[in-house]
Parts: C-alpha cells; structure tokens; sequence
C-alpha cells in the first residue's frame, strides 16, 4: 500500500517536472484510440447509401422510341461525303514554269488561223461602225424633232426636255425619327462569312 502511494507522489512529481512532455491518456476500452506519440488512424467514413431515383417507365419508354427513330432516320439517309479540300492544290501554289510542250503547227494551219483572226477583226469592227451609226441616226431624229415640236409650241417643247424622274428607279429616305449619336464609330462593312459547313 505505502509503495502504491509512493509511486503516485513520484509520478505526480514527475508530472510537473515534464509537463511539457505528452502523457498518455488512460482509454476507454476503444480499440480506435491509440497513444499520442502513435499516429493516428482516422475513423471509417459510414456514408448513407444513396437513393434510387424512381424511374418513369412511360418517360423512358418514349426515350428509346425518340432513339430508335433517329436511328431509322440515319440509316435512311445516304451518307454525304465531305469533300477533302487538303488535296486540292491551288494554282498560286502551282509551278508557273512548266508550260505544256504542244506539237509544232504546220504552215497552212498557221496560215488559216492568221486568215481566220483578221476576218473576226474586220467583222467586229464593222459591227462596232454599224451601231456607232445608228446611235448617231436616233439621236439626229431625236434633235429634229425637238426642234420641230418647238416650233409648234414652246410648252410642248418645255414638256419634252424636262426629267424624268420615273426614269431610273430611286428610293431616299428622309430623317429618323431618333437623332444620329454623338461619337459613334460606324463599322467599315459587313463581315460575310463564307466557311463552307457540311452536315452529315
């Protein structure tokens, strides 16, 4: 009994000399605690097992019939290849000094495409002299003819040379109704956006 005593008085003196030291703490009986010094093991994680989402059959039903149509649908259409534009090389990428080697013409072909090239010139030019005159001839009838009608009366006269505004089909606008803002920066243009898109 007195060694018992003895033995606590030493350990209570002990305790106040080291208190700094970690001292073990007397456990309940838990086999998850350990000692201070130990490391320490960290309790089992008990979650609650989830819930099941209740599931429509009617709504799921119609999900797979939705699935199933698409799918018809697919394989009805014919699949559209896309084209593989990588492939197609072009021309300001191409090599400007191949030239294509043609087989020599001979002197009577030669001959006939120089024949055939100074009958098209004397023919267009003809043609040109043909409408340059016609348009002289309208325009002469046209002076004539005002001059003709002035005679006969100066406001008929004032009635034919005035314009037409009917002539030219032309709309304007007249103010707005809100007023232009003060500062605004107009864009310079419109950005048309040609990406080529290819659906499948």
């Amino acid at each position: 009994m007195l060694a018992a005593a003895a033995a606590a008085a030493r350990g209570l003196r002990g305790a106040r000399l080291s208190s700094w030291l970690p001292q073990a703490v007397p456990s309940r009986g838990s086999h998850w605690q350990t000692s201070l010094l130990a490391a320490r093991a960290s309790l089992p994680v008990r979650a609650q097992p989830k819930k099941k989402k209740k599931v429509d059959v009617k709504k799921e039903q119609a999900q797979r019939e939705r699935m199933k149509k698409k799918i018809r649908k697919l394989e009805k259409a014919a699949p559209e290849m896309i084209p593989i534009e990588d492939f197609l090389t072009p021309l300001k990428f191409s090599d400007g000094t191949r030239v294509r080697s043609l087989p020599p013409l001979s002197l009577e072909e030669t001959e006939r495409r120089v024949l055939l090239l100074k009958k098209w010139c004397l023919f267009k030019q003809n043609q040109d002299k043909a409408e340059k005159a016609a348009i002289q001839a309208l325009v002469e009838a046209q002076q004539e003819a005002l001059r003709e009608l002035r005679l006969e009366s100066e406001e008929l006269y004032q009635a034919a040379i005035r314009r037409d505004p009917g002539l030219f089909p032309f709309q304007r606008e007249g103010p707005d109704y809100t007023p232009p803002l003060p500062g605004y920066d107009p864009p310079e243009g419109k950005c048309i956006d040609i990406t080529k898109v290819y659906t499948q």
